[in-house]
Formats: C-alpha cells, sequence, structure tokens
C-alpha cells in the first residue's frame, strides 16, 4: 500500500471511534461531521497531512470547524457574493490541547495505529467536544464570545485570531457585535490598528489585508460596527 491509502485506512479506524458520536464519515475519511442538536450548526473534524510521509511514519494533523448553512447563505446575500463560507472558525486541535508542538502524536501508520488511534479519538472527545457542545446554546455561546472572544477553552491563544463578526451580528445582533468587537480590540491593543485600517477601507474598498486581524477588521466596517472612543 502506498502513504494515501494508508493514510484513509487510518482516517476510517478513527471515524469507527465516533460513529455512535453521530458523525458520518466523508471524502474517504478525512471529513468527519455531524449536526448539532439545535440543528444550527455543522460540528466538523477534518484530517490533513504531509507530502512528506513513508510507510513508517504517516503524520495526521487534525481541525475542528463549527459551520453554519444559515450564516452561508447570509453572507451571499450581505456580501452580495458566492465566495462565502459556512464557516464560522477554524482551528487546530493541538491549538485548543496542552499538547502543542507535539505532533509527532498522531502517526497513523500501520504499525502505530493501534497505539495512535485510541489516543488520537480520547483526545478530540476531551478537548473539541466540549466547544462543539457551546453551540447547542446560542444565547450563551454569543454573550461568551461578545465577552470573552474566541477563547475556546484554557489552552487556547486567541492572539491574532479574528473575531466571528458575521456570527455574532446574524446569531446575535449588532449592539452585541459592537460589544463584542470592541471588547476584542481592547484585549488584543488593536483599536489604533482598527481605527487605521477603517480610514484606509474608507477610501479604498479593495483596501488588501496587511494583518491577518484586518478581516475582523473589514467584518466589522462592512456591518458598520462603530470603533468606541
Amino acid at each position: 500500500m502506498n502513504t494515501k491509502e494508508i493514510f484513509n485506512i487510518g482516517c476510517n479506524k478513527i471515524h469507527e471511534n465516533f460513529i455512535d458520536c453521530g458523525f458520518k464519515a466523508i471524502k474517504k475519511g478525512q471529513v468527519l461531521k455531524k449536526s448539532s442538536d439545535n440543528k444550527l450548526f455543522d460540528f466538523v473534524i477534518t484530517f490533513s497531512s504531509t507530502t512528506k510521509n513513508w510507510s513508517g511514519s504517516i503524520a495526521v494533523n487534525p481541525y475542528i470547524l463549527v459551520e453554519s448553512k444559515q450564516l452561508k447563505k447570509w453572507r451571499k446575500e450581505k456580501y452580495n457574493s458566492e465566495d462565502e463560507s459556512a464557516i464560522i472558525f477554524r482551528t487546530s486541535l493541538e491549538s485548543i490541547t496542552p499538547l502543542k508542538g507535539k505532533h509527532n502524536e498522531w502517526n497513523i501508520a500501520i504499525n502505530n495505529q493501534e497505539n495512535s488511534i485510541p489516543k488520537l479519538s480520547e483526545t478530540i472527545k476531551i478537548y473539541a467536544f466540549p466547544v462543539f457542545e457551546k453551540f447547542e446554546n446560542i444565547e450563551n455561546i454569543v454573550n461568551e464570545i461578545a465577552q470573552n472572544g474566541l477563547q475556546l477553552n484554557e489552552h487556547f491563544d486567541t492572539k491574532n485570531q479574528n473575531l466571528p463578526i458575521d456570527f455574532l451580528v446574524y446569531y446575535g445582533d449588532i449592539k452585541t457585535a459592537e460589544v463584542a468587537f470592541n471588547n476584542y480590540l481592547n484585549t488584543q491593543k488593536l483599536r489604533g490598528r482598527a481605527t487605521s485600517f477603517y480610514k484606509k477601507i474608507q477610501e479604498d474598498k479593495n483596501t488588501s489585508y496587511g494583518n491577518i486581524t484586518d478581516i475582523t477588521m473589514k467584518k466589522a466596517f462592512l456591518n458598520e460596527l462603530k470603533i468606541h472612543s
């Protein structure tokens, strides 16, 4: 078997540990997805790898996402664009665990699957499931993000993370989104950056992003969120 085939086998073995949790496997097991109990969101776990694998070492990099089909539809109408996604947020599994820098934990080569797959599956359940669970109560998660930003858990570093402005506007309201935006600017020390970006985008709607957090600034501007003094 080549490394791609082994990788797909490993992904499907991971899925076996999530069938009882309601996750369905798509894209040859590289994506696991389930609908939230409140039917508002999709909880997604994806597995990617590198091209540097060999039969004895096949790395899997898990990511977690929360998506909303309703939000995607709203974005298309709001921004008059077909190039809009359903993603509310996406982050690596590693970023929400204390296992920073330990990618070697997830080697799913054939001779390591019996060891690594149960550990990986348990790690996902311990750290990703509570994040997913937050989205079952829409009022709570909107208020939580408004006050604390995208602080998914105690292990997640929010530095250079974008705030899900569209999510806050659509599932909350403009007032809540504005509070969240200004709390975010204070916490991230980005008030000056935001003021500068607002001026630039007023002059040129196609202003390019200088920093990753400019995505937050642009979404805030397009939704007419005010920067508080």
